[in-house]
C-alpha cells in the first residue's frame, strides 16, 4: 500500500509569482534609469527600495526551498524528498526513533503559525513537515502510529542562528 504525501503547490506558485513580479520590476527600473538622467534623492530611494525586494526575494526563496517536501510511505518504509538537500532519503520505519508534533511561528512575533511533524531518524537525521505546505499532515501522524513510531512529545519551537533547533 503506498500513500502520498504532495507537497502543497499553492505556496511555491505564489512565491515563484512574487519573485517573478520582483524580478520583472528590478528590470524595468534599472531600464529607466539607464535611459533618464535622475536626481540623487531618487536613486538612494530606489536603492533602499531594490535592497528591500532583495530581502523579500530572499525570504520567499529560503521558504520554498527548506519546507518543499514530499513524502511517499511503502509498507515498512518512507521516502523523503528534500528540496533544500535535493535528495531522497528512504527510511524503514525500524530506523526511526521517533516523531514529535510542534508549531513552527512565521515571524518574531507572529500569530500565524502552523502545526508541524518531525521525524527522527536513529542515524540523527530530521524532518520537518509544515501542515501549511504538505497535504495530510494527519495522515502521516496516523502512519506514523499505525506503523508503530514513538511519540516523544510535543516540543516547543526554538530558533538557532540559521536553524531551528530540535529537542529530541
Amino acid at each position: 500500500m503506498k500513500k502520498h504525501f504532495f507537497p502543497k503547490i499553492i505556496f511555491p506558485a505564489i512565491y515563484l509569482f512574487f519573485i517573478s513580479f520582483l524580478v520583472f520590476f528590478l528590470i524595468k527600473s534599472i531600464g529607466v534609469i539607464k535611459e533618464k538622467s535622475i536626481d540623487t534623492n531618487i536613486i538612494f530611494s530606489g536603492i533602499i527600495f531594490l535592497l528591500f525586494i532583495g530581502y523579500f526575494t530572499f525570504h520567499l526563496i529560503y521558504f520554498f526551498s527548506f519546507y518543499f517536501k514530499y513524502a511517499l510511505v511503502k509498507e515498512n518504509t518512507i521516502l523523503i524528498f528534500e528540496l533544500k538537500r535535493l535528495t531522497t532519503t528512504k527510511i524503514h520505519f525500524s530506523e526511526i526513533k521517533g516523531y514529535s508534533k510542534s508549531e513552527v511561528f512565521f515571524g518574531l512575533h507572529s500569530s500565524w503559525k502552523n502545526s508541524s511533524i518531525i521525524v527522527y531518524s536513529n542515524s540523527n537525521q530530521t524532518f520537518e513537515f509544515v501542515n501549511c505546505f504538505i497535504f495530510n499532515l494527519n495522515d502521516l501522524e496516523k502512519e506514523l502510529k499505525r506503523q508503530k513510531v514513538k511519540y516523544l512529545g510535543k516540543e516547543s519551537y526554538k530558533t538557532g542562528w540559521f536553524f531551528r533547533k530540535y529537542d529530541f
